[in-house]
């Protein structure tokens, strides 16, 4: 097999890869392949000169709850669906790899996960196991763990033919290690791989480390259909390809990932973007098609992606600032060339250390000024006049107007 192209999805800057342009719609499927080591198991682990084994082991219904369809629990779907599930260690479960496509291309694809791996009577894994030690594989091409990885599906009569339709994905036993990272061959590729589980500190085992929640999963995905990263600083929380995969309601690390920004979405045709320009007024209604707005200034070709942005339904209840009992909000993104994208923070700090505070919290006769590039010897000045916020926030209504300025 030759040398791959890789992305490592690790907490800071990357270099950015090609973007695939065009639309995901339909449906694919994406193959999962468990593989253990020699000195990690699904069971227990050789650590410190001595076998420790795991408090909970993870089973069949853990694993398709993170990663199959059971329903939306926190969403307002027709039928309501009331059902909870929660994770071994007691973090509640919202939803699963396959609700989370499912619900923002708003039903336009469809992905069907399927574990390769046998279970025993009570529901474990039988963990493909691979030749060495976990620490072999620290540092390693990825290409090579993709070779072992293969070969040990292989020679337990498991047969793999990845394309661009049918995905793998590899699940590896035990805790994250960064020398042994979540990652993809390449954006737009056929391969990824995921941790069993997350706990700080990495590279290293704990028996009490819990499982991985979903929003791993769909940042790597994400990658797999063709999303790049996006800087952590630029985008933070707010999005899944910056740092929105760790996001969390009522649980740990990951249980509520960030939506994909709304730009990328209306680029892979899962939603609308209204467009406007000049002097204009517009209604943001919150979880409507209303939502959001493109605005176009003069004198310059950057845009404006407004939004209306609350806690309430679906992945939004784990973005920054959920749990301080506060409203949303407009969030502001600007947008620029191709894929890049790039949020205008409200308190002008970029990062998570406060990013609750990312979001204009409006108020009615509020004036927001937002500078944008443009030609040499001037600048452009993009306002935006509050002119009435419901009481719920979910209707704020903005008139929105551009200006060219002489430096």
């Amino acid at each position: 097999m030759k040398p791959l192209s890789l992305l490592f999805c690790i907490f800071f800057p990357v270099a950015s890869l090609a973007f695939v342009n065009g639309k995901v719609t339909g449906s694919d499927t994406l193959s999962i392949v468990m593989v253990s080591f020699r000195d990690v198991r699904g069971d227990s682990f050789y650590q410190d000169g001595r076998w420790w084994g795991y408090k909970t082991r993870h089973r069949k219904i853990d694993f398709e709850h993170i990663l199959n369809t059971f329903g939306y629990p926190i969403s307002d779907q027709t039928p309501p669906v009331a059902l909870e599930h929660y994770a071994p260690n007691g973090d509640r479960l919202f939803a699963g790899l396959v609700d989370y496509f499912h619900i923002l291309s708003q039903g336009q694809y469809q992905l069907t996960v399927t574990i390769t791996n046998p279970f025993d009577e009570q529901g474990y894994p039988l963990w493909f196991q691979l030749p060495q030690e976990k620490s072999f594989y620290s540092r390693r091409p990825f290409y090579e763990f993709i070779r072992e990885a293969m070969a040990a599906a292989e020679s337990n009569g498991v047969q793999l033919k990845p394309r661009r339709t049918n995905r793998i994905c590899f699940v590896y036993t035990g805790n994250r290690w960064d020398t042994i990272p979540p990652q993809v061959d390449e954006v737009g590729g056929r391969y990824m791989r995921v941790h069993e589980r997350w706990q700080w500190p990495y590279d290293r085992e704990s028996a009490d480390a819990p499982l991985t929640h979903v929003g791993m999963y769909c940042h790597e995905y994400a990658h797999l259909l063709g999303a790049e990263h996006h800087r952590p600083s630029a985008v933070s929380l707010w999005d899944l390809m910056g740092n929105g995969q760790k996001n969390a309601f009522a649980g740990s690390f990951g249980n509520c990932p960030a939506p994909l920004n709304p730009w990328l979405r209306a680029q892979w045709g899962w939603l609308s973007l209204h467009e406007c320009e000049g002097d204009a007024e517009i209604s943001l209604i919150y979880h409507t098609a209303e939502q959001y707005y493109l605005y176009q200034p003069v004198g310059t070709s950057h845009r404006l992606l407004l939004e209306n942005r609350q806690y309430r339904q679906l992945f939004d209840c784990g973005l920054p600032g959920h749990d301080t009992h506060a409203n949303g909000g407009l969030l502001i993104w600007k947008i620029g060339d191709g894929s890049s994208i790039d949020l205008i923070e409200a308190d002008g700090n970029e990062g998570e250390m406060n990013a609750a505070e990312d979001v204009f919290r409006c108020h009615r006769g509020e004036i927001i000024d937002i500078p944008l590039p443009s030609q040499k010897d001037t600048s452009v000045v993009v306002r935006l006049q509050i002119l009435h916020v419901s009481a719920d926030n979910d209707t704020i209504r903005v008139r929105v107007s551009s200006s060219i300025m002489a430096e």
